[in-house]
């Protein structure tokens, strides 16, 4: 069984593993009806207040109203994709399991997030769901994935939904919410997590040179980088210490690494 030393390494010592538990639900809470946000609205151009409140909750403790303003801005961004249109709302949302990380501005506008669901084997994830018969074959055969202890699905993983925001603002929110992200599932999972998720060629290149270096897996053949699909994983405690380690190679890395550490601090102080 893997431990939590790659975390112990930066969180201080109150809030090491075995200070925060997450009882378990029995049964899945019920749904509120989904209905039209009452956010402020954010405009193009507007500065954004960064978010002072990451939120990573379960379903049973996340507020109603917060929930389905979540569901109101994933709505708009699945349809902005054309994956489907009408009512973003799936298993992994009834799932007692399910972490809600939303990262939450002065305003309490949401201005990104992602969802964790803990899954038995990659071909039982929503994100096997995205990926093309010979991306499946890849990720049947990789050595990361033959373990599935301590696997979780990543999704829904969206910027801000009422402003366009630029790149790097973006991957600031994101840098956070992936730090708090990683906080949690260190501190509550008994092995050390791997997540996966499928993205597109263009964020998978943000990312990485913003300082998050996940796994690639496989990738669609689309010729445009926006049309492809990346199948990716990474283990959290990883991501964040490779992170750390090379944040003073460019002011990029160092930028993220500060936001990447707001995120943690303000879960594992939780």
């Amino acid at each position: 069984m893997e431990s939590h030393t790659h975390m112990e390494a930066f969180m201080p010592a109150a809030t090491r593993p075995g200070a925060i538990t997450n009882p378990v639900t029995q049964t899945a809470p019920a749904v509120p009806a989904l209905r039209a946000s009452t956010e402020p609205a954010l405009h193009p151009g507007q500065p954004l207040t960064l978010p002072p409140q990451v939120l990573v909750e379960k379903r049973d403790t996340l507020a109603s109203d917060t929930f389905a303003r979540w569901l109101t801005d994933r709505q708009r961004y699945v349809e902005s994709q054309g994956w489907h249109y009408g009512a973003d709302l799936d298993s992994y949302d009834l799932n007692p399991e399910t972490r809600h990380v939303i990262a939450l501005n002065a305003d309490r506008a949401i201005v990104g997030g992602l969802r964790l669901t803990p899954i038995a084997h990659a071909r039982h994830a929503l994100t096997w769901g995205m990926l093309t018969p010979a991306m499946r074959a890849v990720g049947l055969d990789a050595p990361e994935l033959k373990s599935t202890r301590g696997l979780w699905d990543l999704t829904r993983l969206i910027p801000s939904q009422r402003a366009r925001l630029h790149s790097r603002t973006q991957m600031d929110v994101l840098c956070e919410i992936f730090g708090a992200a990683a906080a949690d599932s260190l501190l509550s999972a008994a092995l050390v997590p791997r997540w996966i998720f499928a993205t597109t060629g263009t964020f998978y290149r943000l990312a990485r040179r913003s300082g998050i270096f996940f796994n690639e897996i496989a990738r669609s053949s689309h010729d445009r980088l926006s049309d492809q699909v990346v199948f990716c994983s990474i283990r959290p405690d990883q991501g964040v210490n490779e992170l750390l380690r090379r944040r003073h190679e460019n002011d990029r890395f160092n930028r993220s690494a500060e936001f990447l550490l707001r995120g943690l601090a303000g879960r594992a102080s939780d």
